[in-house]
């Protein structure tokens, strides 16, 4: 009998990251998760976690795109203290040891039946009928599609085709700043010599290419010089919230063009003007070492405003094809930065009768929240 609730493919969550930096056990209940954290002061996202594999599993969530993450950019250095949750590493070797550890967590998620590793489209196609011919998802496997968050876990771009036989289909370049192959969110510049080799051993595996999050320098070189597939898992609109890490006009147009699909991000720093001002102008103090006393600021946003970033997409494309969902809520925060609405992942079914209500069918509410990335993941990843 199938389940009457609709699936959902959510194409951004950085869950590895959360058992290896943060220390999570994510197989948990999300209640006894936040539960076991109450009271550690190490991160100010402690005990406000959004989601776990149960919670996911409850949620709807099918496939998920799950992450590969660490950085060690040209421009990272030491830090006079360390703490398990730092992402950047000064040794490029190190970024690399980090991903392999990232990996055998999947696989050994997938051991335990928790995950279902999707390689081919012979994987996503017998774990669709799996998870759709079920009355209850509550011990099947959420299957994962594999990516690359910042390349700089590849130390040397003939490593690429290693990644891709261990299971990563695809691969952002940079992250935040400079990568060794690109430059990022808040960065300046294009590609490196060793980024454009990256991407033709991307290219020659059939690896798809991840354009969150590249700079806007990069971005436009990319649409020149790549000419395989495209997507843009976690990413909203600067027409709406105006900072380089959100995608221009002109960038929506091109995406769309080239096939490639939006996944919208709940990340209130991505949603709200205001919120994403304030924000990011305390993060550059903390970074530049001022002493910050005044408390982080609170979003005020509803998840309203997922809708008119999709909204906005959709005028642009002139279709709600290229829309789906991304929502990096496991992203280094917790609901102290979400919409106010949106406090656990499950919150984000809220989402169905918000779009009805700005008109969306109901084949393009099917669309958004799962129809339009398993197409494309049928186009992309390789038969079998």
């Amino acid at each position: 009998m199938k389940s009457a609730k609709r699936p959902l493919i959510d194409a951004h969550l950085d869950l590895a990251m959360n058992v290896v930096y943060y220390d999570r056990d994510i197989r948990l209940p999300l209640d006894e998760l936040n539960g076991r954290e109450r009271g550690l002061t190490d991160l100010p996202f402690r005990g406000r976690a959004t989601l776990s594999l149960p919670e996911l599993r409850d949620s709807g969530v099918a496939i998920c795109f799950a992450t590969v993450l660490c950085r060690s950019g040209p421009h990272h250095r030491r830090r006079p203290s360390y703490r398990r949750s730092d992402l950047d590493f000064p040794v490029r070797e190190a970024a690399w040891a980090m991903g392999q550890a990232q990996l055998a967590l999947y696989r050994l998620l997938e051991e335990e039946g928790e995950l279902k590793i999707l390689r081919s489209v012979a994987d996503l196609e017998q774990h669709w009928q799996v998870w759709q011919s079920a009355e209850q998802h509550s011990n099947l496997p959420i299957g994962i599609v594999i990516t690359m968050e910042g390349a700089d876990a590849v130390l040397r771009p003939d490593q690429v085709e290693a990644w891709y036989r261990d299971g990563v289909r695809a691969i952002g370049p940079a992250h935040y700043g400079h990568s060794h192959y690109a430059a990022g969110t808040n960065a300046e510049g294009g590609w490196t010599p060793a980024g454009l080799d990256l991407l033709t051993a991307m290219r020659e595996c059939g690896m798809i290419l991840e354009l969150t999050h590249l700079s806007d320098e990069a971005m436009t070189a990319a649409f020149d010089i790549w000419d395989g597939p495209v997507w843009a898992t976690h990413h909203n609109c600067r027409r709406l919230v105006p900072w380089q890490r959100q995608l221009t006009d002109e960038q929506i147009r091109l995406i769309h063009q080239r096939g490639g699909l939006i996944g919208a991000a709940c990340d209130a720093v991505m949603l709200d003007a205001p919120f994403a001002e304030a924000t990011l102008e305390r993060r550059r103090k903390i970074d530049a070492g001022a002493a910050v006393q005044s408390p982080a600021p609170t979003p005020e946003v509803s998840m309203t405003a997922i809708v008119d970033h999709m909204e906005v997409v959709r005028d642009l494309a002139g279709t709600s094809a290229c829309i789906g969902i991304g929502t990096d809520l496991d992203g280094g925060y917790g609901n102290e930065q979400t919409p106010t609405d949106l406090k656990r992942y499950r919150d984000l079914r809220l989402l169905e009768p918000l779009l009805a209500d700005r008109g969306f069918s109901e084949s393009e509410i099917d669309g958004v929240f799962y129809e339009n990335w398993l197409r494309k993941l049928r186009e992309c990843l390789p038969p079998a």
